[in-house]
């Protein structure tokens, strides 16, 4: 299945967010659960993290990271985060749970350590997450549902829900 035009709808993007290379093990999850599938239905998680799973497979390595983030640039897709709480010890939590997943279960599929594996993120400005925000100061608390700081998330199956990691 192809992910192309609007998979991953949902977010403005604008280039003014500045790009960073994030290991994944630095990116938290931002909701305590999500969808098995994509807005719309245009494909399931587990289909796209066996996508990212064969381009590892058939890139190794470096070239292999470099295939998946030129993935995300061609799909026109994004792993947007913010860095909360504002000042020190700052965390980053994606606004693009999902994707994080895709690439979280990847990692565990082919035993690749999270902190081996970076992935070009979109920080997204203070003012950004300000218009991002339906309620809250931050732009984030609207979101920002983990019950656990991020470290796992909930996969809500059609008939159940599924506790992915710790």
């Amino acid at each position: 299945m192809s992910y192309f035009g609007g998979v991953f709808g949902g977010h403005t993007h604008t280039m003014e967010s500045p790009t960073v290379h994030l290991s994944l093990d630095q990116i938290r999850f931002s909701q305590s659960t999500i969808s098995e599938v994509f807005r719309g239905g245009k494909g399931s998680i587990t289909n796209l993290r066996d996508q990212f799973v064969r381009l590892w497979e058939s890139n190794r390595g470096q070239a292999a990271e470099d295939a998946i983030n030129d993935w995300f640039t061609r799909n026109q897709a994004r792993m947007e985060v913010i860095q909360h709480p504002p000042g020190q010890r700052e965390k980053h939590y994606t606004m693009d749970n999902r994707r994080l997943w895709c690439l979280k279960s990847m990692c565990r599929k082919l035993q690749i350590p999270e902190n081996s594996f970076k992935v070009m993120v979109y920080m997204k400005t203070k003012s950004q997450q300000s218009r991002s925000a339906i309620s809250g100061k931050d732009g984030l608390e609207w979101k920002l549902s983990t019950v656990n700081d991020g470290v796992s998330v909930v996969v809500q199956k059609r008939d159940h829900a599924e506790k992915i990691w710790q």
